[in-house]
């Protein structure tokens, strides 16, 4: 039995396919696409659906699973999407080497001490700057 495609009423882009048969631009950048992959090797979409947050914004593009994984096994798009991986991995190591709790080095008693000299600072120019507009 052939499945019938559902559509709302008003709805100006009459549906072609399956909803879970389409992938949408946030599934393909879940998938490890970016958008400069996704306008070159899959330029047109196979689906376009009404925009659900504004009716008078653009229609949500989709893409057909069978394309998506079709096009993911070509091998400029397997070597782009592995320099991808490989620099957010190098960004994401870089971000935890800079995050203080998974670096103790980053404290060292130096620091803390300019920075409780700095924070007593603070304080007294906070208490007078209070004094001086009570008065």
């Amino acid at each position: 039995m052939k499945q019938r495609l559902t559509y709302q009423r008003g709805c100006k882009h009459m549906p072609k396919h399956q909803f879970d048969d389409l992938l949408s631009r946030q599934d393909l950048l879940a998938r490890g696409w970016t958008d400069t992959l996704i306008k070159r090797h899959l330029p047109d979409p196979d689906d376009f659906r009404d925009n659900p947050h504004y009716k008078s914004g653009p229609p949500r593009k989709f893409w057909l699973i069978t394309r998506v994984a079709e096009v993911e096994t070509r091998d400029e798009v397997v070597d782009a999407m592995a320099k991808i991986a490989a620099r957010r991995e190098a960004r994401d190591a870089k971000k935890r080497a800079n995050k203080t709790y998974e670096n103790p080095d980053m404290w060292t008693p130096e620091r803390i001490a300019r920075f409780e000299s700095a924070r007593k600072a603070l304080a007294k120019w906070r208490a007078e700057r209070a004094q001086g507009a009570s008065q």
